[in-house]
């Protein structure tokens, strides 16, 4: 759902997620968080010098 490659509803029908509480919360969160592109460097951490 992250990635947004599956919605909620599909997943909640085949058993594979549930959902408890207040579901009208759901959007609200996700509004929260960012967008990512996903096609930024990965950068590895500088060694220490010996």
């Amino acid at each position: 759902m992250l990635s947004r490659q599956q919605t909620l509803q599909p997943l909640t029908t085949a058993g594979e997620a549930q959902l408890r509480g207040d579901a009208g919360l759901l959007p609200r969160f996700f509004g929260l968080l960012d967008n990512v592109s996903g096609g930024f460097p990965v950068v590895d951490a500088a060694r220490w010098p010996d």
